[in-house]
């Protein structure tokens, strides 16, 4: 994120590769996070039953260790259950 975390700029590699949408505003990012959340909503009631959710406002090693501490709570041994884990969210 160019204000919260922006990459290093003695980085000339990775500067040039670097792109900023010009659709990046905040009435745009209003429009794709109301998207985002009308397209899940649609969707979530198939997937509850195998859900798990995290509380993805944590900052980024609560929410690794949260994550981590469920898939160890898991059990182990069942062929048909292999653990995914997939991030999806809008961006706070």
């Amino acid at each position: 994120h160019l204000k919260f975390n922006p990459p290093p700029e003695d980085d000339e590699a990775l500067m040039a590769r670097l792109v900023h949408r010009s659709d990046d505003t905040a009435e745009a990012m209003g429009k794709r996070i109301t998207m985002y959340h009308e397209n899940v909503s649609s969707v979530i009631g198939n997937y509850e039953h195998i859900c798990q959710k995290f509380d993805g406002q944590l900052d980024k090693q609560a929410i690794a260790d949260t994550i981590a501490a469920f898939l160890e709570s898991v059990p182990t041994g069942k062929a048909a259950f292999i653990p995914r884990v997939i991030i999806a969210g809008a961006p706070a």
